[in-house]
């Protein structure tokens, strides 16, 4: 598994520490930190992801929303809930090639999530995807 990988999985675990948890932004940071192996660059580049969803979120929501027809993102499920604003905010705010967030967003689905999660995310992701280079 790559870095990139892991720094995305570090990201996912502090999301839902916050968004299902309840654990204020800091504290659910460390705490899955202190659960996490990772070296530098994974928890620098986890902690981008996890800053730049919970700054962005409304704008992220708003995105997904748009684009998982039938299902308010807050009815979703907490991981592909968060998997999805992983990968929307990858999209939109940073250099890593559209392809690879969208096929690492499926990867981690298949570790967090099912099958039937898997084609929504890939789906909605697809569509925020074409949007973005229309």
């Amino acid at each position: 598994m790559g870095g990139r990988r892991k720094a995305r999985e570090l990201a996912l675990q502090a999301l839902y520490l916050h968004d299902n948890l309840g654990f204020d932004r800091e504290e659910a940071w460390q705490k899955a930190v202190s659960k996490f192996k990772a070296g530098k660059k994974i928890i620098e580049y986890g902690r981008f992801l996890f800053d730049g969803v919970l700054r962005e979120r409304e704008g992220l929501d708003l995105k997904i929303n748009k684009y998982s027809k039938d299902w308010e993102i807050s009815r979703m499920n907490v991981v592909e809930r968060n998997i999805l604003r992983i990968a929307t905010f990858e999209i939109l705010y940073s250099d890593t090639p559209v392809k690879v967030s969208i096929d690492e967003a499926i990867e981690i689905s298949k570790t967090y999530s099912t099958e039937s999660a898997r084609k929504f995310i890939n789906g909605v992701l697809d569509k925020i995807a074409k949007e973005k280079y229309d």
